[in-house]
């Protein structure tokens, strides 16, 4: 795992495939924020949503289907945030995290609820 910091200043974390090598690497990379600026149930689910996006790339490799997420439709994207994400609240409900983590996440996945 890798702390990243965007060009802009921002915290965040995403799941990356590196194309070089056989066998490929693949990189969950992690924020500062998620790291030390929340709790440790945040970060437990941080590293929770990028290993099911990890789980859905090698599915969808498995099955003869462009792994990358990137690649996907819009809408197929939306589709695979919003299953991730009711996951992770699922998650952090039997985490028992408190509340304003999870309002956190509910409005985080709002913009994937309309996946037009």
């Amino acid at each position: 795992m890798q702390l990243q910091v965007g060009r802009d200043g921002e915290i965040f974390a995403s799941t990356n495939w590196v194309e070089s090598g056989d066998p490929k690497i693949i990189w969950i990379m992690l924020g500062p924020g998620s790291v030390r600026e929340r709790s440790i149930n945040h970060l437990a689910e941080t590293i929770f949503h990028e290993s099911l996006h990890l789980l859905l790339v090698e599915e969808r490799i498995r099955n003869g289907v462009t792994g990358f997420f990137k690649e996907l439709p819009e809408t197929q994207q939306k589709e695979e945030e919003l299953r991730i994400y009711l996951l992770q609240l699922d998650l952090l409900a039997k985490m028992r995290t408190q509340k304003e983590e999870i309002e956190e996440i509910r409005r985080w996945m709002e913009p994937y609820k309309n996946p037009n």
